[in-house]
């Protein structure tokens, strides 16, 4: 009788474990659901107003039932560098540990990140952001964005103007770009340097940079009439692209790396500042 009730009680404890992983799985699904949905609002929004949303209740009309929570998971909108919309922000402080450790397996899949700095990938936080645009252009970000979708509209930036403009990728020092109008009215010579991070955080001209949502980050390539020059930690020089050479750069945001894509694949490059170079 006590191996019987030993092996029913085993047998219990599985199902139970069994049944709270199908539960959690769920309720992860459910995060994932909500965020995209707040994303295809979100571009609604701008699509009828030229907007981005900067509060939740902006999206009322975009949305069918609550906007802030959801069961246990609250949203926000959140603000990059300069307080430009960058997307959600899920409050997950009240759900189980299980629900944030699925969310941190799907992470790279869905591209959800720890900080609004998006320099770490989600890593199981009570809080996660998923962003929908990248800083200073009207591009939707990796996760069910449209790949191939051109170029960057963008915003003109604070690049900031000289033989070495500064930061180039962040609001702050540097000021604004000469002309105040997009790449191709800068003259040739021009140079922006750009951090080793994640492209969503940049914030160039228009014409200057291609940036091609994939599932698992973003590809970079320089427009007409500019080159990219990557450096590594030391300074070394360890890309060179032109906008015709068929060659791309590839940002994964799930390992937080750079990848170079060449013509027979692609191989990981330590890349820790970039130069955009206006060469005709």
């Amino acid at each position: 009788m006590l191996i019987v009730l030993l092996i029913v009680g085993v047998l219990a404890g599985a199902l139970l474990l069994v049944a709270w992983s199908g539960a959690d799985k769920a309720k992860a699904a459910r995060v994932v659901s909500d965020l995209r949905n707040l994303k295809a609002a979100a571009v609604q929004y701008n699509a009828s107003t030229g907007n981005w949303p900067s509060a939740m209740a902006d999206l009322s009309d975009y949305l069918d039932g609550p906007l802030e929570c959801v069961g246990p998971v609250c949203y926000e909108v959140v603000s990059g560098e300069g307080g430009t919309f960058l997307g959600f922000e899920a409050d997950l402080a009240r759900t189980g540990a299980g629900v944030r450790d699925r969310l941190k397996g799907m992470a790279g899949t869905i591209t959800l990140y720890s900080d609004a700095a998006l320099s770490m990938p989600y890593a199981g936080e009570p809080s996660a952001v998923y962003p929908v645009r990248y800083a200073g252009s009207g591009l939707a970000a990796s996760s069910g964005g449209s790949p191939g979708a051109g170029g960057s509209s963008g915003s003109e930036g604070s690049s900031g103007t000289g033989e070495n403009p500064g930061s180039g990728g962040s609001s702050g020092p540097g000021g604004s770009h000469p002309g105040g109008s997009g790449g191709s009215s800068l003259p040739v010579g021009t140079k922006i340097t750009l951090p080793g991070t994640s492209p969503l955080g940049w914030e160039v001209p228009g014409g200057v940079l291609k940036f091609t949502p994939t599932g698992s980050g973003v590809q970079v390539q320089p427009e007409s009439g500019w080159i990219v020059k990557g450096f590594d930690s030391s300074g070394r020089q360890v890309v060179n692209l032109t906008g015709d050479s068929g060659f791309l750069l590839v940002y994964k945001g799930a390992d937080g790396k750079w990848y170079y894509r060449k013509k027979q694949g692609e191989q990981p490059v330590d890349i820790a500042t970039l130069e955009v170079v206006k060469v005709s």
